[in-house]
């Protein structure tokens, strides 16, 4: 998993990387996938045994390795499963270049890397947008995300992690926006393992991959 960059368990890492404004006056539309490539080699992907803070019930980023061009990450009160979850802030916005206005996309997310237990079958987490915002997914390669989220209403979603037990593995977000506004958001909660789906209403995804478990705000907080 070549995108995922070892680091210390216990403590937020965060790489620095140039000025998203200074980044986007050397792209291009074209150049685009330039600051893709460069987020995913910059975003660490801590190492553990099991999953740590996935609730971000420590109030912070303890566990968990976050990259932020075009944007910023805060841990807010709140939340689908306790009292903190993950907002990411994305501020793409127009930028004016010789050949003429582009727009700039934020990068902006957070990963962590875990071993999966001998009778996990599911790897669950609580997610949803707001504004233009999206949430890209994955189990290690960002460029080919299993999951876009791209609901405004808090959801459930699941990766079938039944053929990875006993396998160290990297989840890995990447939050971008597709129009300038002053309110895209995508937010993370409740990253959680489990040997069944809950509950039992699911909607499959792709290949079999992956499944999103239609679960509204007031349903995962009972």
């Amino acid at each position: 998993m070549e995108d995922c960059l070892s680091g210390g368990a216990e403590t937020h890492e965060r790489m620095s990387f140039t000025s998203w404004e200074e980044t986007m006056k050397l792209l291009s539309v074209t150049h685009a996938a330039v600051l893709l490539a460069a987020y995913a080699v910059l975003l660490a992907c801590p190492a553990g045994a099991g999953i740590i803070n996935g609730s971000f019930e420590t109030g912070d980023l303890t566990g968990w390795g976050s990259e932020e061009i075009g944007g910023y990450i805060e841990v807010v009160p709140g939340g689908t499963a306790g009292d903190w979850f993950a907002s990411l802030k994305l501020e793409g916005r127009y930028v004016e270049m010789p050949s003429g206005t582009i727009f700039g996309p934020s990068y902006v997310g957070v990963a962590q890397r875990f071993v999966v237990p001998g009778d996990a079958q599911y790897l669950l987490f609580d997610s949803w947008v707001a504004g233009f915002g999206t949430l890209h997914v994955s189990l290690g390669d960002i460029h080919a995300p299993q999951i876009i989220v791209t609901s405004q209403a808090p959801a459930t979603y699941a990766l079938d992690v039944s053929d990875k037990q006993g396998q160290e593995v990297c989840f890995t977000t990447l939050g971008r926006d597709t129009d300038v506004g002053d309110n895209n958001y995508a937010y993370l909660d409740n990253l959680r393992l489990t040997d069944v789906p809950e509950p039992s209403s699911m909607l499959m995804l792709g290949a079999g991959l992956s499944v999103v478990l239609k679960a509204v705000f007031a349903a995962t907080r009972g």
